[in-house]
């Protein structure tokens, strides 16, 4: 069997409540298979900062990642929350290079490479976001950002028992419309490949409105290892089916309904 990574990014949503139960409700009541498999399945929750340490005191199963990290250690930067703060309440991992963090709030390569260098000092693991927009994508590019993307980042890298890395095509979050499954296919080649010629092999996720069907299929006989999952994360028994379909999709078992029954 090979290991499942079904990961769930709240971005900013979901009250604490809510978030509580989400836990209680994956940590306790998932299907059969999820209990029958659990070794092979490697659940993540990138959570809101004010969230992570009481969601680590209740998950047993789950790992609770952080959605960034600050890419300064210390000092006077209010509303920035360093790597030691998250290693000092014992947060799994974070998230680094999410698309939204570059196109929205700008962060640039060298500013990710600077992350990935302060995570590896720290030993805190990491899932590192590539993906091209539509227009690069129109232009045919798609392949050369990533490489970009990958190349600054991993720059003075070297710790890749640390790393995860997910592929986002930035023009097809959020809007529904997730790759065809040839093209997933295609770009996963491709990350893998250049990564084993390059770097090292490590866990390589999809993320793009990834709904159940999207789950199952962009990982089934693709060499992906799992997704990165947003809104369709945040109701809990709808995570369920995901993971389980994440589960058969990496271990290329042809899905039946029976996977969806209570354990």
């Amino acid at each position: 069997m090979k290991v499942s990574i079904p990961a769930a990014n709240w971005k900013a949503n979901l009250t604490f409540d809510q978030a509580v139960n989400w836990i209680k409700y994956i940590e306790n009541d998932v299907t059969r298979v999820i209990l029958d498999y659990q070794e092979y399945i490697n659940i993540i929750a990138a959570v809101p900062y004010v969230y992570i340490k009481p969601l680590k005191d209740l998950a047993k199963r789950t790992k609770i990642y952080a959605q960034n990290v600050s890419h300064v250690l210390k000092g006077a930067y209010t509303g920035e929350v360093t790597i030691s703060m998250l290693k000092s309440i014992n947060c799994d991992g974070v998230i680094l290079g999410h698309s939204e963090r570059r196109n929205i709030f700008n962060e640039t390569d060298d500013l990710i490479n600077k992350k990935v260098l302060i995570c590896q000092d720290y030993d805190m693991p990491f899932i590192l976001c590539v993906g091209e927009n539509l227009e690069q994508r129109q232009k045919g590019l798609a392949f050369e950002v990533i490489k970009k993307q990958l190349d600054n980042a991993l720059k003075g890298f070297s710790k890749f028992e640390l790393m995860i890395l997910a592929y986002e095509p930035v023009w097809a979050i959020g809007t529904g419309v997730p790759m065809e499954i040839n093209d997933i296919k295609e770009a996963a080649n491709f990350i893998l490949q250049y990564l084993k010629q390059n770097y090292k092999e490590v866990p390589v996720l999809y993320g793009g409105s990834v709904e159940e069907n999207t789950a199952y299929f962009a990982t089934f006989d693709t060499g992906l290892s799992g997704v990165l999952v947003g809104s369709k994360s945040l109701d809990p028994v709808e995570f369920e089916r995901i993971i389980t379909l994440t589960f058969s999709g990496v271990n290329n078992i042809q899905f039946d309904i029976e996977h969806f029954a209570n354990g």
